[in-house]
């Protein structure tokens, strides 16, 4: 007997709706499989943050590749399992070597941006069909993925910090005010006169203070926005995190 003999759906009907979910699932593999290369590959200062990320995306996107499989298999049909099969299906396409966290972010951004094109297809052809578990599904996927994309999105608008020269900036209003130090990022020594800032250290819009990274023998180079909340007692520079950053960014 067939599973569609008891769903109550048109077997001709839902036949569009089983091609969909089988391009999808191929999307979804190729998809898994750059993000575990994301998180075997990403480098620098994002490191602790982006590998752990790209653990819960790789997670997540397994886990909705089985859901379409077994959608498949409601609907009376078989899921392919080959990956030559969806290597020749997908529209997502492979991608390794990357080491960059902005490079990978843009292209799960540029993946998602696809996957809801084509969830939204595949929702529309479950509602002509009657198919609402398989609406439901979709929904439950836009939701999730759309919340990621804003996340995603705002985190690559404003990262923690680049080295000099990277893409990863931050604009500081100019209202903002540098200390410009003389400081060894292991001492934690404070001496400084007031500067206005220059091209070299840029922070988040809003910021009133400016927390310096320094170059152990020359001063300002680089910089970090200064902790928000309550003020600990001592000089803010001796955070330990904060000379840590500095000593690690030109050694």
């Amino acid at each position: 007997m067939k599973t569609l003999d008891y769903l109550h759906l048109d077997e001709k009907k839902v036949q569009g709706v089983v091609s969909a979910l089988h391009s999808l699932l191929a999307d979804f593999q190729v998809f898994y499989t750059n993000l575990r290369g994301f998180h075997w590959d990403i480098e620098g200062h994002g490191f602790f943050v982006l590998h752990g990320k790209f653990e819960e995306l790789y997670d997540d996107t397994a886990e909705k590749a089985d859901q379409i499989a077994e959608r498949i298999l409601m609907l009376g049909d078989k899921p392919e399992n080959r990956f030559s099969e969806y290597l020749r299906v997908a529209k997502v396409k492979e991608i390794s070597g990357v080491t960059r966290g902005d490079e990978a972010i843009g292209h799960i951004l540029t993946t998602y941006s696809y996957l809801i094109g084509e969830e939204r297809k595949l929702l529309a052809l479950a509602s002509e069909a009657g198919d609402e578990a398989t609406v439901a599904l979709m929904s439950d996927y836009l939701k999730e993925q759309e919340k990621m994309v804003w996340m995603l999105t705002a985190f690559a608008e404003f990262p923690v910090r680049g080295r000099p020269g990277s893409r990863y900036t931050m604009e500081m209003p100019a209202e903002c005010e540098l200390r410009r130090h003389s400081f060894h990022p292991e001492s934690g020594n404070d001496t400084g006169k007031t500067r206005q800032p220059g091209p070299a250290a840029r922070f988040p819009p809003g910021c009133t203070e400016a927390m310096p990274v320094a170059r152990p023998s020359a001063g300002i180079i680089c910089s970090l926005p200064a902790r928000s909340g309550p003020k600990r007692r001592g000089s803010r520079h001796s955070y330990p995190e904060y000379r840590s950053e500095a000593a690690s960014l030109y050694s």
